[in-house]
């Protein structure tokens, strides 16, 4: 199936990611924003996510209804969420109903009511949202390692925000932070499947070309690593949720697919170490799993499990071990060729679908400031030695203390976490 990419820039600023896919009847389309919760200041800790929430409550010309009822008659879907660096509004259609869908998105964002009865209505509905995190014993454990990890640094705060924060905000607050961000400068519309470059630049323009660029500049100051603990006990838990992470790399360094190898091989599939040889073969866990969270100027590596008090410290040895091994250059070169195809083969089969396409054009973009093609992806990933990868495992897991945190009914188990803390 033949594939085109396309980038353009309308004189506002706003740039214009386009792959054609023929054959297909769907296109998804996205509009990405260059912020997210780490450009809010403490003070607006939530806000862009609050924001995000509201731009769907209606907009001059429709009620929220009939914003629903616009996408259903297309046929599709449409949704958004906030991160830490990025907002995401996008939606899937048939590729007849594509300016449609980028009329609908345009108006949502670029033409809302935000009328102070929907801010009261919705603060109500976020801070429920907060309430139903904290009382998920993964998703706040979670919370607290992010918290811990980058301490005081805008990272580490929940995109969510906190009740206190929440409750703050005023309906000021909203407009000034909304007329400063989003701006088509810090704009990128993303699209992908059954459509022309040229019919879909024509369409930006349109729809799009007339909105004012002008928004502030963002602060992005890299954080600095510090090992740390935080251990909570909940005595009405059934389990400890332990969490451990060590600094690594941001998203663009050079070393990222030996970081995305490692990480597969440490715990990001059924036949990764730990995996198989904390789950499987001691059924010292249900739930384990390693992962990688990456931005703009850091990283890191990190490990999630979750067992009863009266196993913390048979898990927290096994987790090290496995650690210990890596770090000590313990690495098979045949799982690492076994990691390198499953990657491109979770990578190139997520691409079927246009709306993970769409993703993809956007991020690459954000980060990267190009777009790469899937060839040189695959061919970058298939670079990556077993040395690359013992590297790797060297730099990050043995080059500074790990941060490790905890929430459960810890008892006795606060000793044997001890073990994993910093000196």
């Amino acid at each position: 199936m033949e594939q085109t990419i396309v980038v353009e820039y309308l004189p506002n600023g706003l740039g214009v990611l386009v792959e054609e896919i023929p054959l297909l009847r769907s296109v998804s389309l996205g509009l990405w924003f260059k912020h997210g919760s780490r450009h809010e200041t403490d003070a607006q800790a939530g806000l862009s996510h609050f924001i995000e929430h509201l731009l769907f409550k209606g907009t001059r010309s429709r009620t929220c209804q009939q914003i629903a009822e616009a996408i259903d008659n297309m046929g599709g879907n449409l949704d958004a969420f906030t991160g830490r660096e990025y907002t995401s509004f996008f939606a899937k259609v048939l590729d007849t109903q594509f300016e449609e869908a980028l009329a609908l998105l345009a108006d949502v964002i670029f033409n809302p009511s935000l009328h102070l009865d929907d801010l009261e209505l919705e603060r109500e509905v976020i801070l429920e949202e907060i309430k139903m995190i904290q009382d998920s014993p993964d998703e706040s454990a979670h919370e607290l390692f992010v918290k811990t990890f980058f301490n005081s640094h805008p990272l580490g705060r929940s995109i969510l925000g906190s009740s206190e924060t929440i409750q703050s905000f005023n309906h000021d607050d909203v407009l000034n932070f909304f007329s400063e961000n989003y701006k088509p400068e810090r704009l990128l519309l993303a699209v992908a499947g059954n459509v022309r470059a040229e019919d879909v630049i024509e369409a930006a323009g349109k729809h799009l070309g007339a909105v004012e660029p002008g928004g502030r500049i963002l602060v992005e100051n890299a954080p600095g690593y510090e090992a740390r603990t935080e251990l909570i006990n909940r005595e009405g838990m059934e389990q400890v949720h332990l969490l451990m992470g060590a600094n690594a790399f941001p998203k663009t360094d050079k070393r990222r697919y030996a970081l995305d190898t490692l990480n597969i091989y440490l715990g990001g599939s059924v036949s990764s170490r730990l995996f198989q040889n904390v789950r499987e073969r001691r059924g010292l866990a249900y739930a384990i799993n390693s992962f990688t969270s990456t931005f703009k100027d850091c990283g890191l590596l990190g490990i999630y499990a979750a067992t009863s008090t009266d196993r913390v410290g048979q898990l927290a040895d096994a987790v090290m071990t496995e650690i210990s091994e890596l770090a000590g250059g313990r690495i098979d070169e045949l799982h690492i060729n076994r990691v390198k195809s499953f990657i491109k083969g979770d990578v190139m089969l997520g691409l079927e679908s246009t709306a993970n396409r769409m993703a993809f054009l956007a991020r690459q973009m954000i980060y990267f400031g190009e777009i790469k093609t899937m060839d040189k992806v695959m061919a970058e990933l298939d670079q990556v030695t077993v040395e690359d990868v013992v590297s790797v495992a060297k730099h990050v897991l043995s080059g500074s203390p790990l941060t490790v945190t905890a929430i459960g009914r810890l008892n006795g188990g606060r000793e044997e976490l001890g073990r994993l803390s910093p000196a």
